[in-house]
């Protein structure tokens, strides 16, 4: 998938040499090695974790891990790509306002790239995210979103241009966001 979304990023001219985050360095998986500085912003518990697997593929002069709620929290400036996968339906109800605060923390012409669930038709497809979103709803707690939702929110925030497209996945269809800052 992470292929699939960094070739979209080439065709749309946002990047011109597509570099996998899990190559942070040298590590066992990769054949080449990164020149980039890279950062992982999770919930403290998951930082941590994270900070185990940097430590075992010895990447730790190419990453740094922050733990935090980017709903309350900083989360660092001058970055070149920001990108959100799953996470931004827990700010639905904030949702200018966290990714206001993406954009303020990109460089001029820096790139986010949201990758999340789209609901379509009036809500009820498709069935794999309904059905998953089904048992927060029923507590009370609608995650999911309508297509479109991140996407007209990064272009209210300031985002010059937005391309929006839907990936299949093995978990089911998903909406792929890439909103680029003006330079």
């Amino acid at each position: 998938m992470a292929r699939q979304i960094l070739h979209e990023l080439t065709r749309l001219g946002y990047v011109e040499n597509i570099v996998f985050p899990c190559c942070s360095g040298r590590c066992k998986n990769c054949t080449f090695r990164c020149n980039s500085a890279n950062f992982a912003f999770d919930k403290p518990a998951i930082a941590e974790v994270a900070e185990t697997f940097i430590k075992e593929y010895e990447m730790e002069d190419r990453m740094e891990v922050m733990g935090g709620d980017y709903g309350r929290d900083p989360i660092g400036e001058e970055y070149d790509l920001i990108w959100a996968s799953g996470t931004l339906n827990f700010v639905k109800n904030n949702m200018d306002s966290v990714l206001k605060k993406i954009y303020d923390a990109l460089n001029p012409g820096g790139v986010f790239i949201s990758f999340h669930d789209g609901l379509t038709h009036e809500r009820t497809k498709p069935e794999t995210m309904v059905l998953a979103w089904l048992p927060t709803v029923l507590m009370g707690n609608d995650f999911g979103f309508d297509q479109g939702f991140v996407a007209d929110s990064m272009l209210r925030v300031g985002f010059k241009s937005v391309c929006s497209r839907t990936l299949d996945t093995l978990m089911g269809p998903m909406d792929l966001d890439i909103g680029r800052k003006a330079k």
